[in-house]
């Protein structure tokens, strides 16, 4: 093992607030409602104006809802309220609320969901709220018509969409047999690359690695005892992983740096994830030679010369060849060699670390309950 990186971030909870003007983009668009609130309560105001209303030109005006504010319970609410605080926020007022991203610089896809309410109570109302933000503050603006929001400017077609994906469907019976299936999933938004056509450029990668590392932690979940401190500024920590044992196999189509499935079990004389580090260490070692192997390669029969000089296109990206960029691919620890022409690598060992590393898949499950057995096959 070359070297390990561990960064550390401090978790600050978005919070939404005072009012805040339409990008220039999107202000004239009349699916929209920016509520011209002065305090720190934009989805409370945004959550009665779905639920009332208001037909004329003054609907922004904070005063048109003012008396339906003891309408909203906000019992253990801080304001202003961040993203996690938006599931208890709903159950106490019996509705369910969507939020969607804007990024302005996005000229093909700016619009994209970040939450989806997990209530499937129908009875609830459905607030769909844009989520705006600058240096200093972000604030919410209510979405009247989500399909009109995402509707595209080059047609005039109806379109249903999914609060899920965004994807646009022409009738409610497709988005609704769509959404069956999208539900398994999380939020994602559908972003398409400005090419019109993707090529697969990672030619790199087609080349059989020598050795890989597939590893599996296990872990329990033991409860943190509470403090008594109640802060609705801070996130409480009730609980926390400890890792009890793990597991690791190294694959190789090398018979000398083959080995069996490495388990270890907790006895309490080492720190779990302090021993797998020193056993990744270990096996650096021991296939340091077959990581920068320098074996020659051996010469080439004449059929296998015959068929390289007749090549006229790379065997990994099936492009022709460049004038004097031929080189001949082979196995750097036998040495032998594949007789295929190739301009996508040189037939040298790069001497960057980043070379050198052992790629190392660490396997995990939503419900850390899944296990999986490594197979003697090679990875490219």
């Amino acid at each position: 093992m070359i070297c390990a990186h561990l960064n550390i971030t401090k978790y600050s909870p978005m919070r939404v607030g005072k009012h805040i003007p339409l990008p220039a983009k999107i202000k004239n668009k009349r699916c929209l409602l920016n509520i011209q609130n002065d305090d720190n309560q934009c989805l409370k105001w945004c959550v009665i104006a779905a639920k009332h209303p208001h037909p004329d030109n003054h609907a922004t005006r904070l005063t048109q809802y003012r008396q339906y504010e003891d309408e909203i319970d906000d019992d253990g609410i801080a304001w202003p309220i961040p993203l996690s605080q938006i599931p208890k926020f709903e159950r106490q007022n019996s509705v369910r609320i969507n939020v969607v991203c804007y990024d302005e610089e996005d000229k093909v896809s700016p619009f994209y969901p970040i939450m989806v309410s997990k209530s499937t109570n129908l009875d609830h109302t459905v607030v769909n709220v844009l989520l705006l933000g600058t240096e200093k503050t972000t604030h919410f603006v209510l979405i009247k018509s989500l399909n009109a929001l995402l509707r595209s400017s080059s047609t005039r077609n109806q379109k249903h969409h999914c609060v899920r994906c965004f994807h646009g469907f022409t009738s409610h019976e497709n988005l609704v047999k769509h959404a069956e299936n999208c539900e398994r999933f999380k939020v994602q938004g559908v972003k398409f690359p400005d090419d019109d056509k993707l090529e697969f450029r990672s030619y790199k990668k087609m080349v059989q690695t020598p050795v890989y590392i597939v590893a599996d932690f296990e872990a329990y979940i033991k409860p943190i005892p509470e403090d008594g401190a109640s802060n609705l500024q801070a996130t409480t920590k009730v609980k926390e992983h400890k890792p009890c044992g793990f597991a690791y196999k190294v694959v190789t189509p090398y018979a000398d740096y083959k080995k069996s499935v490495v388990v270890y079990r907790d006895d309490g004389t080492c720190d779990v994830a302090e021993r797998f580090i020193l056993e990744m260490h270990e096996e650096y070692k021991k296939l340091h030679d077959l990581i920068w192997a320098e074996e020659p390669m051996i010469p080439l029969t004449s059929a296998q010369l015959q068929s390289f000089n007749s090549a006229r296109t790379c065997y990994l990206c099936h492009q022709p060849f460049a004038a004097e960029k031929r080189v001949k691919d082979h196995c750097h620890y036998t040495g032998g060699k594949s007789s295929k022409p190739n301009q996508s690598r040189p037939n040298t060992r790069s001497t960057d670390k980043k070379e050198a590393l052992i790629p190392q898949d660490a396997l995990s499950s939503q419900d850390f309950d899944s296990n999986s057995s490594p197979s003697d096959s090679t990875s490219g």
